[in-house]
């Protein structure tokens, strides 16, 4: 698969799993500061920790590369806990999110 391919495989990967995957319940769930997951869902790090992996997973199944997967899921769950923080707006969340994709996409191909 050429390069243009995979970064259309690393949007639509990034779609299916930061929006389509991640209900309104766990992205509540994961926040650290909210009653809501403390209440229903317990460990907001959990939460957090499972979204991180499964964007980690989808990313290292399109790039063929297993250990991308772990430096995306460490990378998405910081990036989403200084979101949910405020540190972090929607749109830096996201740029965040794109530019590491990048970046592991050139790690691998080189």
């Amino acid at each position: 698969m050429d390069v243009l391919g995979i970064i259309w495989w690393l949007a639509v990967g990034h779609v299916l799993s930061d929006f389509v995957l991640q209900p309104e319940f766990m992205a509540n769930a994961k926040h650290p500061d909210s009653e809501y997951r403390r209440e229903k869902y317990g460990p907001w790090w959990l939460w957090m920790g499972g979204h991180g992996i499964m964007n980690g997973a989808v990313t290292a199944l399109i790039l063929g590369v297993w250990w991308v997967g772990p430096i995306e899921a460490a990378h998405h769950a910081l990036i989403d806990w200084a979101k949910c923080k405020g540190h972090v707006s929607f749109w830096g969340d996201q740029w965040n999110h794109a530019i590491m994709k990048g970046v592991l996409l050139w790690i691998a191909i080189n």
